[in-house]
């Protein structure tokens, strides 16, 4: 008669924040973003921009998610870009503001690892295109916002 022992270790998840800062130029509006990591369903969370016409800024409060120090899943912070804007840089630091995490994509940035007990910082900066024209005349050149 044999036995076996088996010995199990609860690990608990350990947990790592994000912050997303969001910067505009030209303009203010409320603009979403999908953070996620597979196979979790993505959660959204939105901004609203408060400043002048030509500079905006906002910072949503830390987001609690598991970090990614022990697995290889990172997530990805897209944003769902309204129309009449332009999304200009997006990028992910780890709290040390130095190193840079995750990769560009079309709308954000995917691969982005989330430390424990630390925060990564996402910035996304958007701008309202302007077309310049300009118009020649002799001896004078000007420029016209429209």
């Amino acid at each position: 008669d044999k036995s076996t022992t088996c010995y199990f270790e609860n690990i608990e998840h350990q947990k790592g924040y994000l912050k997303i800062i969001k910067e505009t130029r030209g303009g203010n509006d409320t603009f979403e973003f999908e953070i996620g990591r597979p196979p979790l369903t993505p959660q959204i969370t939105s901004l609203t921009t408060k400043g002048d016409n030509i500079y905006g800024k906002e910072e949503t409060p830390l987001i609690e998610l598991d970090s990614t120090d022990s697995t290889r899943v990172k997530y990805h912070v897209y944003e769902l870009v309204l129309e009449g804007w332009s999304l200009v840089k997006a990028s992910c630091f780890l709290e040390d503001e130095i190193s840079l995490t995750g990769a560009s994509s079309q709308n954000g940035v995917k691969d982005i690892e989330i430390e424990s007990n630390k925060t990564t910082t996402c910035t996304f900066e958007n701008a309202i295109p302007t077309t310049l024209q300009l118009q020649g005349q002799t001896n004078k050149i000007y420029w016209e916002i429209f």
